[in-house]
């Protein structure tokens, strides 16, 4: 928004880059550069509290410097956390309202994850998220039922607002091969539990098993991360897979913006299986360019899509059986 100030904790050479490419009257600044020197990192019980403090050290420089009448923190990482304990207690600087908007805690992670949250950093961290989600002045929520998902997570009263991200059409159209061949499915995003990939990977094999014959073709665009069990999800899911139908499946690890959309597009339809959304960019975009899609019933996935060009099947959290009818039907529409 014009007259915008955004605060960055990333590395010098990010901030620089993202300085040129500000839009009009948006103002970039970065952390680091501002924040004056302190402790080291290492006398802090985790890098989410040195990092809050480092934060607000920045932020007490910026506000002597400009006229700022409200922050906005995201719920995350609690970076917010030193900068709402001072303004409670009164001290330093005399602070503007600041709000909390919704992304995506770590303990909903965590639960999406199926994991517990075991370190004292993750504990810290945790600690730190829940108490900038219950002492801002203002929590700002992508839609309702989110907002309902959290009050009830974290037993939230205050005011809240509903301020949905924009999304922006992929400059991309439905291109789904030609004929009665495979149908051809993607998957758009990390390769982690939360995101559910492994349900597709089960449903898929369950039918491709019942079939005894190449139905499906399955596209998985997304970087690995950490799994239930090991440190590569990705792993943890290939052995999913028996060798006679491992050339079915095709991982292509991150791609750019473009490239994923286009990937996606050449798909008969995406499947997005997840255990836990805040916004679900990904969905909104592939929806907005009239993609099939058949997504989980998530809170994230409940409402917004009422301007989606393609169909959209859904099928309850984590039932394999459910998708694996959905893709059923679907085999049985390009016979």
């Amino acid at each position: 928004a014009e007259g915008a100030i955004v605060l960055l904790d990333q590395p010098s050479r990010l901030v620089r880059a993202a300085q040129r490419g500000a839009p009009d009257g948006v103002s970039i600044f970065g952390v680091r550069e501002l924040a004056s020197p302190g402790l080291p990192s290492h006398v802090f019980a985790s890098e989410a509290h040195f990092r809050s403090v480092r934060v607000h050290r920045a932020l007490a420089t910026l506000l002597a410097r400009e006229a700022i009448d409200r922050i906005e923190f995201p719920d995350y990482d609690g970076l917010g956390f030193v900068t709402l304990k001072a303004a409670r207690l009164g001290v330093g600087p005399a602070l503007p309202r600041i709000d909390v908007r919704l992304h995506g805690t770590l303990e909903r992670i965590a639960r999406g994850d199926r994991r517990e949250l075991l370190s004292l950093a993750d504990k810290q961290r945790a600690a730190m998220e829940r108490y900038g989600l219950r002492h801002a002045a203002v929590i700002i929520a992508p839609s309702q039922d989110v907002l309902d998902e959290y009050r009830c997570q974290y037993a939230l009263g205050g005011e809240a607002v509903i301020d949905p991200p924009l999304v922006s059409r992929p400059a991309v159209r439905p291109m789904p091969p030609a004929g009665s061949g495979p149908l051809r499915l993607g998957f758009l995003g990390k390769i982690q539990p939360i995101k559910g990939p492994e349900l597709l990977v089960r449903a898929a094999v369950a039918l491709l098993e019942a079939a005894q014959a190449p139905i499906l073709e399955i596209d998985l665009v997304g970087s690995d991360a950490p799994g239930r069990f090991e440190a590569s999800h990705r792993r943890e899911i290939e052995r999913l897979i028996p060798k006679r139908h491992s050339d079915r499946f095709h991982f292509h690890g991150p791609l750019p913006r473009h490239e994923a959309h286009r990937r996606m597009a050449g798909c008969h339809a995406v499947v997005l299986p997840s255990r836990s959304e805040t916004f679900g960019l990904a969905a909104r975009e592939l929806a907005s360019i009239g993609m099939p899609l058949a997504l989980s019933d998530v809170a994230a996935f409940r409402s917004g899509f009422d301007e989606a060009r393609g169909p959209i099947e859904r099928f309850a959290v984590d039932d394999a059986d459910a998708l694996g009818a959905i893709l059923a039907r679907w085999v049985d529409s390009l016979a």
